[in-house]
């Protein structure tokens, strides 16, 4: 016995051996070799290839991950923008502000955000080496909350304004809601993200720990009913803009692109107005992940009580209006600073 592991050894090895020498082996391994090597040269030069092929471009768009990314959800169910010869990659952020960096930073063709988040955004780019062009898809109301933990004494958004607290997105619609709401700027908590605006919410351990946070659906209602949280009732009157976004210097390069995206936009943008079932239908596998998981049910009450109006090309006024208002609250908008020289959406100029 003690011999027979190394006899066994060696037979191993010289079979080993005898396969590396065989033309099997080296044929495997050329194979494999040019496989790699395809492969490699297939995603290296994959633009030109799609040209060559008659393929369309892949284009990544990247965007919040809520309900009112609703018009996104519905193309890719219905493939729309295969029908308008378009072929879409869908990249989900929890706010508009991770989407614009990746469009500034080049990785991304498309990027959805808010009104607020893009004048924040414009503020912060080097202005005279960004110009950009922005589609309108939606118009929201009722669509941000303020939520406490269930054994919390706050009772009202009264008492927020007593100097409780609050955690938030900072660049995001966030910031502009709490000031609208009339939480003093001393009581403001920036987060990173969304999950850390809630983790600083039911860690009391944390320093700095808040007594409230601000959130957009879904992602209030999954933490009201899944988390132990509760909302607290407000009489605020906020109303927003979602925006698809694109750099003027991508679509002067591809002007098929932007008449196949627009057209794309007005067909879906016009069925969600009219089939809120396709609605729900579409966005329930998309929202029913991570902590956002909420059923038709609960969309259908989302939908309906956050007054979710898609397709604002016939409120374009209001839109440059709220532009012009955040302008002149600090954003980026107007003279002298960047300035949406064009539109996706046709007639559209600040």
């Amino acid at each position: 016995m003690r011999w027979f592991v190394p006899e066994v050894s060696e037979f191993v090895l010289d079979t080993l051996w005898a396969f590396l020498k065989s033309g099997f082996f080296i044929g495997f391994l050329s194979s494999l070799s040019a496989g790699l090597f395809l492969a490699y040269m297939g995603i290296r030069f994959r633009g030109r290839l799609r040209k060559i092929f008659g393929l369309p471009e892949l284009l990544h768009v990247r965007a919040p991950l809520m309900l009112a990314s609703a018009p996104l959800f519905v193309s890719k169910a219905l493939n729309v923008w295969e029908e308008h010869g378009l072929n879409v990659d869908l990249d989900f952020r929890y706010a508009g502000t991770d989407a614009l960096q990746d469009l500034h930073q080049g990785r991304c063709q498309f990027a959805v955000a808010s009104d607020v988040a893009l004048a924040s955004f414009l503020k912060e780019t080097v202005r005279d080496a960004y110009k950009i062009s922005v589609m309108p898809l939606v118009q929201i109301e009722d669509h941000l909350k303020f939520i406490v933990s269930n054994d919390s004494c706050i009772s009202a958004i009264a008492d927020l304004r007593a100097g409780r607290r609050v955690a938030y997105l900072p660049g995001s619609v966030h910031k502009h809601f709490l000031s609208v709401a009339g939480i003093p700027e001393a009581s403001l908590e920036p987060k990173t993200s969304v999950m850390d605006c809630y983790h600083s919410l039911v860690d009391r351990r944390a320093e700095k720990s808040v007594e409230a946070c601000v959130l957009w659906e879904p992602h209030y209602r999954a933490f009201a009913d899944r988390y132990g949280m509760r909302l607290l009732d407000d009489d605020v009157c906020y109303t927003w803009f979602l925006c698809l976004i694109a750099r003027d210097k991508f679509l002067k390069e591809q002007d098929t692109v932007r008449r196949n995206m627009l057209s794309a936009m007005k067909t879906v943008t016009r069925r969600c107005n009219q089939e809120p079932d396709k609605v729900i239908e579409a966005c329930v596998a998309y929202l029913q992940t991570e902590f956002t998981g909420v059923g038709n049910g609960e969309l259908r009450e989302l939908l309906d009580k956050g007054k979710h109006h898609f397709g604002v090309q016939d409120n374009v006024k209001e839109f440059i209006e709220r532009l012009q208002q955040l302008g002149a609250e600090g954003g980026a908008v107007g003279s002298g600073a960047v300035m949406l020289r064009t539109s996706l959406w046709p007639g559209l100029a600040a």
